[in-house]
């Protein structure tokens, strides 16, 4: 009967967890339905790389291994981060080739994520405890926003989580296949993205600790070598997914590690915070507390830190040194973007979730605040996703601890960057569809750049290759084709004022003309198409 019970239990748990991810799946699929915003900036050059390999594995399998390693692309500074473009690639056969798709495919990430993290909080805490952290998490603004982007950091979040309960699992590297499994899952974890180091090695340093701790006694001698010899297993793992990529890319790695996360001017462009001064220690606490994860949540997390001291909770050792030490990590760059610190999202779920289980110990106070929890998140996934309610009051809008003021923000847009149609008529414009024609567009928007439209001119088998906004006049001018967009809002680094004057040089060339037809967009610019004379031939 007792074993009957525990089954129906975890059948419950179960279900209560694919009922989290499949409300996710649809409310993302609406989302993603009414939304036409490009894949914009690194997350359309990840797409890029996703229809790359998609395309590669309709030839050999040399040519799939080349376009894996990236052999011969145009590009370098993304190509170690392959998994997550390896992981949309099947579903463009079964569902078709689009952004949305690619997008939908993150929901295995956020699954992890679920499921990681009732797994963990379950096996520091209880089940409750575990359930309620993954809800948490699920409706967390920064978790469920970032499920509809194409982005590593996105996925990140599913790959450090379940990398760090399989090395909880491996029991101090007693256990041999969590011990590999760990190995592998961090190696998964740096071919994501290299940002996923800051959040391993603070739970990894604390394991070793206790393991060592628990080995000191000569009697002890043969749980050591398994330990060493564990260890060397998890090692081999991870380098043997991490090294082809890395080594191959190496230079590139040292390079977006030294000259981004590192990097002064970086730091002086963004106008970013000093690492260790106030407003840079404290960055990424402001941006959970106001924005991502929640002030409610937030303070609930307080509520759960409180308990986990004061009652000297046997797990707080680890879940401390997770949050703490990957915190420290990620504040000692110089560049500051809120997504890297992304997965910090589960602990902090974690420790709200178990000072929700405290605060009250009979059963109707207990059952009333998990009610109210699952209201309160859910109205802030459904307010935060879509305009239910457009006129908001502004007490409640702003001044509300349930919404961040910028909610509206990432509620579906609608409006037609028309990049298809561009790239169409562009392309129509060429009578040599084999030969690469080269295009510049100045114009450096989220919605519309030479990022963006690349990626839709690959998606369409098109041979394009563009230049951007810091192209030299020179560059432009020997261009096949130039794109003007009008208008004051030129985006990032780029003027309305240089824009009029590569429309000027391009008419007093007298190499170029304009096409007739004119592409109007949703913020009231149009973008024009100049045409070098001779590049049809």
């Amino acid at each position: 009967m007792k074993t009957q019970a525990i089954k129906k239990k975890m059948t419950t748990i179960l279900l209560v967890l694919i009922l989290i991810i499949a409300t996710h799946a649809l409310i993302n699929y609406i989302w993603l339905q009414k939304d036409n915003y490009p894949l914009w900036f690194d997350h359309g050059q990840y797409f890029q790389r996703s229809v790359e390999l998609y395309y590669a594995t309709q030839g050999d399998a040399e040519s799939f291994q080349r376009a894996v390693l990236g052999l011969g692309a145009s590009y370098q500074p993304y190509l170690h981060r392959a998994l997550l473009p390896l992981v949309s690639m099947p579903f463009y056969y079964i569902f078709g080739l689009s952004g949305d798709i690619a997008v939908m495919t993150c929901l295995i990430f956020l699954s992890l994520a679920v499921f990681a993290t009732y797994a963990i909080a379950s096996r520091l805490f209880d089940r409750i405890t575990g359930l309620l952290a993954a809800f948490i998490l699920s409706v967390s603004p920064g978790f469920f926003i970032f499920s509809r982007r194409y982005s590593p950091e996105f996925a990140v979040i599913g790959i450090t989580t379940i990398t760090i309960y399989f090395l909880l699992s491996s029991d101090y590297f007693k256990n041999r296949l969590y011990s590999i499994l760990f190995g592998l899952g961090f190696g998964l974890c740096m071919i994501t993205k290299e940002s996923a180091f800051a959040f391993i090695p603070a739970v990894f340093i604390y394991v070793l600790y206790k393991a060592g701790s628990l080995h000191r006694s000569r009697e002890e001698s043969s749980q050591r070598k398994r330990f060493f010899i564990n260890l060397l297993f998890s090692a081999a793992a991870a380098g043997a997914v991490i090294i082809p990529l890395y080594w191959m890319y190496r230079e590139v790695v040292f390079s977006r590690v030294s000259g981004v996360a590192f990097s002064t001017e970086v730091k002086q462009i963004y106008n970013m915070q000093e690492p260790y001064n106030p407003a840079g220690l404290t960055y990424y606490a402001n941006q959970f507390f106001q924005y991502y994860f929640g002030r409610l949540f937030s303070l609930l997390f307080i509520v759960g830190a409180f308990f986990c001291l004061k009652q000297r909770c046997n797990q707080r050792g680890i879940i401390f040194w997770w949050l703490i030490g990957s915190y420290i990590i990620l504040s000692s760059t110089v560049t500051r973007v809120f997504e890297y610190s992304l997965p910090l999202l589960v602990p902090l779920s974690i420790i709200a979730a178990y000072g929700i289980n405290q605060l009250f110990k009979t059963k109707i106070k207990r059952a009333l605040l998990f009610i109210f929890i699952i209201f309160w998140g859910s109205g802030q996934l459904l307010l935060t996703s879509f305009p239910i309610k457009k006129n908001l009051p502004e007490w409640f809008s702003y001044k509300s601890i349930i919404l961040a003021e910028n909610f509206r923000d990432y509620h579906p847009d609608a409006g037609d960057w028309r990049l298809d149609e561009i790239v169409d008529y562009i392309a129509s414009n060429k009578q040599q569809p084999d030969r690469v024609r080269y295009v510049h567009v100045g114009a450096n928007l989220l919605a519309f750049s030479p990022v963006v439209l690349e990626y839709v001119c690959v998606e369409k088998r098109e041979k394009f290759d563009f230049y951007g906004y810091n192209a030299p006049l020179e560059s432009i001018l020997a261009c096949d084709f130039v794109v003007v967009k009008s208008g004051q809002d030129q985006g990032l680094f780029y003027s309305s004022q240089e824009a009029g004057e590569v429309a000027a040089q391009l008419i007093s060339s007298g190499d170029f003309y304009m096409l007739p037809r004119q592409f109007s967009l949703p913020d009231g610019s149009k973008a024009v198409i100049y045409k070098k004379m001779g590049a049809s031939d």
